[in-house]
């Protein structure tokens, strides 16, 4: 019996496809799939109006029918029960990175493809640095965020720069895919102008564009706080930064 369960529901996920099924029916009682309802607005079997009518028939039948995740082609591998399908979708950790470039909708599940949009049509945006070379980073006290490309590698890094009551809360994320989570190690170094010195080492988190990085910023635990009135420079926030693979415990 199981496996003649299991074979059924493998049918009728290759009939369902990428469609998804919602529970209107016709007049006459006919189920039919939100598209239909959408375009045709008639029932294909009497030509009857299709009415905002709940068919309990499809919504037995899909509450007992799992589907992947539409980010399954990036790497998802979770099924689902079809009322369970769009609270996943929502959080899914496959889901596409997005251009980090306030205004620009381009989106990709490839974090190389990301690096190269950038790369191709935001030249003027990112300042390009390598790994494991220190560079200086110049950050406007009114400016949330800085982009960074590594220059081999194409990879694309956010410094977060968040206002607070005592400073400035200065963090950094790795822009892409769910494959570079816990991949990259950062150090940032500030240097106040009474001359003490403020670090931060820490293990970088992977979001997937712009406003997933403000949010990391506004939450994280993991942050350097630049205390106010306290840099050198009019409304500049000079920092020191290194960034690097993460080592694994055989190179530690």
């Amino acid at each position: 019996m199981a496996g003649d369960e299991e074979t059924m529901e493998e049918s009728m996920m290759e009939k369902i496809g990428e469609m998804i099924l919602t529970d209107p029916k016709c007049l006459t009682g006919h189920p039919t799939c939100d598209r239909c309802r959408t375009k045709r607005k008639k029932c294909i079997t009497c030509l009857l109006e299709i009415g905002s009518i709940r068919c309990f028939a499809i919504e037995k039948v899909m509450e007992y029918v799992k589907l992947s995740c539409k980010h399954a082609h990036y790497g998802c591998k979770e099924t689902m029960f079809y009322n369970q399908r769009e609270e996943h979708e929502n959080k899914c950790n496959y889901s596409p990175c997005s251009c980090p470039v306030e205004g620009c909708l381009f989106s990709t599940g490839s974090s190389e493809e990301l690096g190269q949009h950038v790369k191709e049509h935001h030249p003027s945006f990112p300042m390009e640095f390598r790994f494991k070379v220190p560079f200086d980073v110049w950050l406007d006290e009114n400016v949330s965020s800085h982009m960074l490309q590594e220059r081999t590698e194409g990879l694309l890094f956010l410094i977060t720069n968040l206002k607070e009551s005592c400073g400035y809360k200065i963090t950094v994320t790795c822009i892409g895919t769910m494959s570079l989570q816990g991949k990259f190690f950062c150090e940032i170094m500030y240097r106040s102008k009474s001359g003490s010195c403020l670090k931060l080492k820490t293990s970088m988190d992977r979001v997937k564009g712009l406003q997933g990085a403000i949010s990391y910023s506004n939450s994280s635990t993991e942050f350097l706080l630049v205390p106010k009135n306290s840099t050198p420079f009019p409304d500049k926030v000079k920092l020191e930064v290194r960034i690097h693979r993460s080592m694994s415990k055989t190179e530690q």
